[in-house]
């Protein structure tokens, strides 16, 4: 989501064009990227939701007309700049929530009374110690002596490449620390035990991080008495410990092994043996064109999966795209976070096929690259 600021030619935009959407709430006008929502009922979505309906039926049912109107006067007092420096206009209703939501996410009791306006006192340090081979994840946060020590509401991303730079739209709630949390704590139960729940996009969760991996961590202050949030204050832990060599397999797949892939699914990596696990990392997809183009259905999804569990999609890419363009095209996918249970697939092979329908009529090729661990299971 971005926000925006118009000009005197255009003064304002509302609903979708091509895949941007225009809108506007309290906070401003802002565009966002159009997408169809997805509601499925995940162990934290539901946490949220519940949180959300207490609040809402406090102020609809629980509040009177008057402390209505006290959370209307305290609103003002809690107002708040955006990215522009532009003062946000909080209503009663959005006040109460804001108070409300902070104060259920740590525990505390619901308010249907103003509270002060103290905001819980930012963070002076804030830093996290990732050991793989440990297994633990060391938070630790300081804050100055002349500041209350506040709740602390813990963010973090599933493990992600130690190139990427940035982890926006990725995080997601570990914990709450109460105000009376003694640093350094350890949070690699917390850490696992959350990103193993599964979710739309990986059904089965996250693995845990390896060396070289990063784990973003944002850290929300709150002040335990009045729900009110401080500023955040960013971490970053790169894993450390030892890892396996990694290992590569090279497929070149024939035109005639393109065009039954539908019916022939081929092996990409051998069953790696008892007590080890296939653990991909990258794979490139090097499709070179012939003379005559291959003929598919825009349904059709080249995939690669575990042998006996196909829903298990590691990398996916739409096989018309590939091969029915009549021009050389190379596709490559980051497999460091798919959704694989490990052990379900201990000792099993990879194997590529395509979806729906074998290709006709093209007589091109494609190498298939692919990097992967083996992983030892206890």
């Amino acid at each position: 989501m971005a926000k925006v600021v118009f000009g005197p030619i255009v003064s304002e935009a509302r609903n979708k064009q091509g895949n941007l959407v225009f809108s506007r709430n309290a906070s401003g006008a802002f565009t966002r990227a159009y997408t169809m929502p997805d509601e499925t009922e995940t162990a934290a979505r539901l946490a949220v939701w519940a949180r959300h309906a207490a609040v809402q039926a406090a102020w609809q049912n629980d509040l009177t007309a008057a402390q209505r109107l006290t959370w209307g006067s305290f609103s003002r007092r809690i107002q708040r700049s955006d990215v522009f420096g532009a003062e946000q206009i909080l209503t009663a209703r959005h006040a109460f929530n804001v108070v409300n939501l902070n104060r259920l996410n740590i525990g505390a009791a619901l308010l249907t009374e103003p509270p002060p306006t103290t905001r819980a006192g930012a963070l002076s340090t804030a830093s996290l110690a990732l050991d793989c081979d440990a297994e633990t994840l060391t938070l630790n946060a300081d804050w100055p002596a002349a500041t209350a020590q506040p709740a602390v509401v813990l963010y973090a991303t599933p493990p992600q490449s130690g190139a990427r730079l940035s982890a926006n739209g990725l995080y997601k709630q570990v914990a709450v620390l109460p105000a009376d949390q003694s640093y350094p704590t350890d949070m690699w139960n917390e850490y696992c035990a959350r990103m193993e729940q599964p979710t739309p996009t990986h059904p089965y969760g996250y693995d845990q991080p390896r060396p070289g991996e990063k784990v973003f961590a944002r850290l929300k202050p709150i002040d335990p008495t009045t729900g009110l949030a401080g500023t955040p204050l960013a971490a970053i832990a790169i894993g450390t410990g030892t890892e396996g060599p990694m290992y590569k397999a090279v497929l070149d797949l024939t035109s005639a092994q393109i065009l039954a892939l539908f019916t022939t699914p081929v092996e990409i990596i051998a069953a790696p043996g008892a007590g080890l696990v296939l653990d991909p990392c990258q794979l490139t997809a090097d499709f070179k064109h012939n003379t005559i183009a291959y003929t598919i259905g825009p349904a059709s999804v080249l995939r690669v999966y575990p042998q006996g569990t196909p829903e298990r999609v590691i990398f996916s890419r739409p096989m018309a795209w590939l091969v029915d363009a009549g021009v050389s095209r190379v596709a490559q996918q980051d497999l460091t976070d798919g959704s694989i249970n490990r052990k379900d697939i201990e000792n099993t092979p990879l194997l590529v096929d395509c979806t729906v329908q074998n290709p006709t009529n093209g007589n091109g090729t494609m190498r298939l690259v692919i990097h992967y661990n083996l992983l030892t299971l206890s």
